[in-house]
């Protein structure tokens, strides 16, 4: 958030303060990602495109040689806003995937496009319209070019590339960093004034 240099010379107090402070905004942004879920509601709706899509955070081999269970992600994006959901996950299964999307995205919308993964096959049957692209084959329909995953895809590099600039995350700690970051990649483009609005609420 704020460089050593910056705190020494500019603001007059130690580095570790600013850590905290810097540490206390990360738990806020994170407060603010939920709220933010809850308070907009669900993505898509009528005249729109939802893109669902599951990520491997985490995977690290322990000292002899056993893999570690990993850490995995379901993402959701609206197409025309941007505006990203993620929720870390136990499984992936049809059981716990289909209840998030359920939840979180709106049976009104034009498409819902996953992968083939096939844990998104009963989501017709749930009465959304959906459409999957076969990657062994091509990544975009080539027949419909508007469907596709790769608006998901990029949203997933963005995330690990904040990730992977953070440093090392705890395992505890996963849950509440990518509700973090989801909320910058939301905001990115107005992150200096939505800072300001959480620092002015936390004073209220």
């Amino acid at each position: 958030m704020v460089s050593p240099l910056v705190s020494n010379k500019t603001l007059g107090i130690c580095f570790k303060t600013i850590q905290r402070i810097s540490e206390f905004l990360r738990e806020r942004i994170a407060i603010e990602q939920k709220l933010d879920e809850i308070f907009r509601g669900k993505l898509g709706g009528k005249g729109k495109i939802v893109e669902v899509d599951e990520s491997c955070f985490f995977r690290r081999k322990a000292n002899k040689g056993r893999m570690l269970s990993q850490i995995w992600g379901f993402g959701a994006v609206e197409r025309q806003s941007g505006r990203l959901f993620v929720q870390i996950v136990e499984k992936r299964n049809a059981k716990e995937l289909t209840s998030i999307i359920k939840k979180w995205i709106s049976k009104d919308c034009t498409y819902v496009i996953s992968d083939e993964w096939s844990s998104y096959n009963k989501l017709k049957s749930m009465n959304y319209n959906h459409r999957t692209v076969n990657h062994s084959k091509n990544f975009v329909d080539p027949l419909h070019p508007e469907i596709h995953t790769q608006t998901i895809e990029n949203r997933w590099g963005q995330l690990k590339a904040l990730m992977k600039k953070n440093g090392r995350t705890s395992r505890e700690q996963f849950p509440e960093k990518i509700k973090e970051f989801t909320w910058r990649i939301n905001y990115k483009n107005d992150i200096q004034q939505k800072m300001l609005e959480i620092i002015k609420k936390v004073n209220e």
